[in-house]
């Protein structure tokens, strides 16, 4: 049975998609340890287009098709699209003992919220991840790492990506 046009997108982006991943995942390497030094057990990681393969269906090409992680988006929203261009990666902290130390009232759990360090250490890892032509189609951003309850993350849609740690 052929592949269908998504499906035909995801599987020709797979090599260059686990080369990123890799090349993320080593730059990282700093990040995860601060983090694991404020709970052992977090697990961490990304999700979004570069986990899946592609951009959300809100976010279509100039013949309104789904579009690879690191194809060009003409609308969002149904919307003529002219923000940057390329692909990113949602980095997140899934701990229930970190979560529980931010008002139930906070939207963005930003874990540098919990340390104020970690911003030191993330402009780094930002700073590594633009230096590295391998991941050139990224967008330029300052890492962060968006803290979930364990019951939050099990409700999120899309795939997630979870680095090793520590042999976990």
């Amino acid at each position: 049975m052929p592949l269908s046009f998504e499906d035909g997108l995801v599987v020709r982006g797979d090599a260059s998609r686990a080369q990123i991943v890799q090349t993320i995942g080593d730059a990282a390497q700093p990040s995860i340890a601060s983090i694991l030094r404020l709970d052992p057990n977090a697990r961490i990681g990304f999700r979004g287009s570069l986990v899946d393969g592609l951009k959300n269906e809100t976010k279509l090409g100039v013949n309104g098709e789904r579009v690879a992680f690191d194809g060009t988006v003409a609308t969002k929203n149904g919307k003529p699209y002219t923000g940057p261009q390329g692909y990113d990666a949602d980095f997140f902290v899934v701990s229930d003992d970190l979560a529980a130390q931010f008002s139930k009232k906070t939207f963005f759990k930003d874990v540098t919220k919990l340390d104020g360090s970690l911003k030191g250490t993330f402009q780094e890892f930002g700073n590594t991840m633009q230096r590295n032509p391998i991941l050139g189609g990224m967008k330029t951003e300052l890492p962060s790492f968006r803290v979930y309850t364990t019951a939050e993350m099990a409700k999120k849609s899309g795939s997630q990506y979870y680095f090793l740690q520590g042999g976990k």
